[in-house]
């Protein structure tokens, strides 16, 4: 009877040992499943990984990041070394930067260059880091990744080179724009002048809003102010004489269906006073704005 107890106890513990073998079998399988595909990933993204130990001055890293940094298995892995990689320009701040992430134990976050021996091609990288401290607070560890990111600071060269060239545009055209504005300002004076030493009026009609615009020289002629006409086309109406409205409106509307057609016509215009006044109006440019003369 013991012997036979004895047989179902050892039968069960061999049943529970298979099951462990068989859990611990799909967990290595899983495990290397997992392993295989962080390794993929970083294959297709470009990120190396590496340890540091601090204390000793040496580190490890993946394939990737060998890859990324152009050397193999005969490269001697020392922090002398790793800041041999780093671009010149980059390793005094690289080091500031160092010292004042171990200060603050805060995580490391640096963009530089590298330059890979194997080719002596340079590579933007983006390096993330994590410390570790011994009981004394001194740093032991750095573990992080390393990111080839060239392809990123290449497009980011080129988009600046772009902006840069796009603002050199818009400053060349504003400064046309200005020149332009003080040329037309300059022609609009000697008109004003013009204008004004030949004793004329100047009326313009936006064919838009209907707004008229008339001179100071223009309302004075007509014996007002400037600021008793309003700035309407109905003032028109209102000021010529009814036997020349018809003609001048005629000629005013085939002017605006064909610029080509010249509008020049001579009406009498009543006077503040109440008199009538014989206009001559004529074009003057290309659209509705013209001289008026007594």
């Amino acid at each position: 009877s013991e012997l036979a107890d004895s047989e179902i106890q050892l039968k069960q513990n061999l049943a529970q040992l298979e099951s462990l073998v068989k859990i611990r079998t799909t967990e290595l399988a899983l495990a290397k499943d997992n392993l295989w595909a962080m390794n993929e990933a970083q294959l297709i993204g470009r990120v190396g990984t590496y340890v540091t130990d601090i204390k000793t001055g040496h580190w490890q890293g993946s394939e990737v990041l060998d890859d990324i940094f152009g050397i193999d298995a005969t490269f001697e892995r020392t922090i002398p070394n790793w800041n041999g990689l780093i671009a010149p320009e980059f390793r005094q701040e690289l080091l500031d930067y160092y010292y004042e992430v171990i200060a603050t134990q805060d995580n490391f976050h640096k963009e530089y260059q590298v330059v890979r021996p194997v080719d002596g091609r340079t590579c933007w990288v983006e390096a993330l880091g994590e410390f570790s401290f011994d009981d004394l607070g001194k740093p032991a560890f750095l573990r992080g990744t390393i990111l080839d990111i060239s392809d990123r600071k290449a497009a980011q060269l080129e988009l600046q080179t772009y902006q840069n060239h796009l603002e050199e545009l818009v400053q060349q055209k504003t400064l046309e724009i200005q020149q332009q504005q003080e040329l037309l300002r300059d022609q609009e004076l000697r008109f004003t002048l013009a204008v004004e030493g030949a004793d004329e009026g100047i009326w313009d009609l936006n064919l838009i809003t209907q707004e008229l615009y008339h001179s100071p020289r223009m309302t004075t002629m007509l014996g007002y102010t400037p600021d008793e006409l309003p700035p309407a086309r109905e003032v028109w109406q209102t000021l010529t004489h009814p036997d020349d409205y018809p003609q001048y409106h005629q000629k005013l509307l085939a002017h605006i269906e064909d610029a080509d057609v010249p509008f020049e016509t001579v009406i009498r215009l009543r006077h503040k006073d109440g008199t009538w006044r014989w206009i001559r109006s004529e074009e003057h440019t290309s659209e509705l704005q013209s001289p008026m003369y007594l």
